[in-house]
């Protein structure tokens, strides 16, 4: 096996379809439709393809959301509107507040190591606006893989104290038929 490298690009939209109901429809909400791109890069690191690096970036951003008046746009409508900016519904001060498109998008990075597709080491991490959610942390990982079988582990740091996902714990058993 020689040394390669394979780049990768992809596109996906998700939640194109009616809003969800639990009681009534005046009281339907809109999936978020959301627009993801991505991109990874991964290479054999020797040439007997043991040592294995994949870096991988994806950027998200919402587009279905609600008019300035509360009522939800339809998906088509969000797909095409949405690239400018959005209002969000501030709980605490029960008012809409005006989100810039710049202060819109996710942005996720991260690396995976793979010795002998046996076991992995994983690292990441994730940014989304204070304005947009909030949400900014760093992921660690492990993963082992023997024959069918497969068990990853992930632990999620936050970077702001009192986070709701602080502390997070992930772990997976797989089995691949």
């Amino acid at each position: 096996m020689e040394k390669t490298a394979t780049f990768n690009v992809g596109m996906n939209i998700s939640n194109i379809g009616p809003g969800i109901q639990y009681t009534d429809r005046a009281q339907q909400d809109p999936l978020p439709t959301i627009l993801r791109l991505g991109w990874a890069l991964n290479m054999n690191l020797d040439s007997e393809g043991f040592n294995t690096l994949t870096i991988a970036n994806d950027i998200s951003k919402i587009m279905a959301r609600r008019d300035t008046t509360g009522e939800s746009m339809s998906v088509g409508k969000a797909l095409f509107s949405s690239w400018d900016a959005y209002y969000r519904y501030d709980a605490i001060n029960s008012e809409f507040v005006e989100v810039p498109l710049s202060e819109q998008f996710m942005i996720g990075l991260g690396a995976e190591y793979w010795y002998n597709k046996q076991f992995a080491i994983r690292s990441g991490y994730f940014y989304e606006s204070p304005n947009n959610g909030d949400r900014q942390f760093l992921t660690f990982g492990a993963g082992l893989r023997y024959n069918i079988f497969g068990v990853d582990f992930s632990y999620l740091y936050t970077l702001k104290e009192n986070h709701p996902l602080a502390n997070t714990i992930r772990f997976s058993v797989l089995v691949d038929f």
